[in-house]
C-alpha cells in the first residue's frame, strides 16, 4: 500500500447536454510541492468537448479527448498523456508516456475487461482485470464528481473503485464534501478503509460552484518524482477557450 501511486489530476470534464459543435479548452495546471511550496511542473491540457452552440460556457457537454503535456518549470517536456473518453467518460482509454524514464503506460477496456499495459526498454507486460460497474479510471474521476454533484453537495458520501494508470489493481475510495462557501466547494477523497487511510494522505479537490470548474488539486499525483515515488503537490488550474 505504501508504494501505491495514483492521481486525480483531473480536468474540466462535463455534464450531459446535447451534442453539438466541438469546442477546444486549454487548461494550465501549475504544480507546487506540498512540503517546500516550490514549483515542480506545469501540465497543459488541450481538451475537446461537445457543447451546444447557443451556450457560451465551459461546462456544457460530454468530454471527447484530452491531450496533456507535462513540463518542468524551465519548460522542458518530460511526459505526455492522452485521454480518449469515447462513450465511457468514467472509464476512458489512457496512454501515459514518461519520456524521462522511457516508459509507456496504457489502460483501456476490451471485452468487459480492463487491459493494463506497461512498456519499458523494449519489454512489455500486460495485466487484465474484470470490469466492475463502479470502476473509475484516472481522469474519469472528474466526470464522477459531476455525475454526483447534487448529492455530494447534500453531504452524501460516494464510494467507488479507482484505477490509476500506474497500478495493476484497483483501490476502494470514498469521496465527500469537506468545505463550502458561496463560490467554491471542496471534496475530500480517501481510501475506504481505516488501515489504508493511515498510509495515504487525503486528496482535496476544490471546484468553482457556478460552472463546476476544477480550481485546485492537493495530494499525491501520477507524476514520477523518481523511479520509486511520485510528486505530492498542490495544482492550481486556469482555463481559456481556444478559437
Amino acid at each position: 500500500m505504501a508504494g501505491m501511486k495514483y492521481s486525480l489530476t483531473i480536468l474540466l470534464l462535463l455534464t450531459a447536454f446535447p451534442l453539438s459543435a466541438a469546442t477546444i479548452i486549454e487548461a494550465i495546471g501549475k504544480a507546487y510541492d506540498l512540503k517546500s511550496g516550490q514549483p515542480v511542473y506545469i501540465e497543459t491540457h488541450i481538451i475537446q468537448i461537445n457543447k451546444p452552440t447557443k451556450i457560451n460556457k465551459l461546462i456544457v457537454a460530454m468530454p471527447l479527448s484530452d491531450q496533456v503535456t507535462y513540463a518542468s518549470p524551465d519548460g522542458k517536456v518530460f511526459a505526455t498523456k492522452t485521454v480518449d473518453y469515447g462513450t465511457t467518460p468514467l472509464t476512458p482509454k489512457v496512454v501515459f508516456n514518461n519520456l524521462k524514464f522511457n516508459q509507456r503506460e496504457s489502460v483501456f477496456i476490451q471485452s468487459n475487461n480492463v487491459v493494463i499495459l506497461h512498456e519499458e526498454d523494449n519489454q512489455r507486460q500486460q495485466h487484465q482485470l474484470p470490469l466492475k460497474s463502479d470502476l473509475v479510471i484516472d481522469a474519469g474521476f472528474d466526470t464522477f464528481i459531476r455525475k454526483h454533484w447534487a448529492s455530494l453537495l447534500a453531504n452524501k458520501t460516494h464510494r467507488f473503485e479507482f484505477l490509476s494508470i500506474s497500478e495493476t489493481s484497483t483501490y476502494a475510495f470514498k469521496v465527500k464534501k469537506s468545505n463550502e462557501d458561496t463560490k467554491t466547494v471542496a471534496f475530500t477523497m480517501t481510501l475506504d478503509s481505516f488501515i489504508g487511510g493511515l498510509f495515504i494522505d487525503p486528496i482535496i479537490i476544490t471546484y468553482e460552484k457556478k460552472e463546476h470548474k476544477l480550481l485546485t488539486y492537493q495530494g499525491l499525483t501520477n507524476i514520477p518524482k523518481d523511479k520509486d515515488s511520485n510528486f505530492s503537490a498542490k495544482i492550481i488550474y486556469t482555463y481559456k477557450e481556444k478559437p
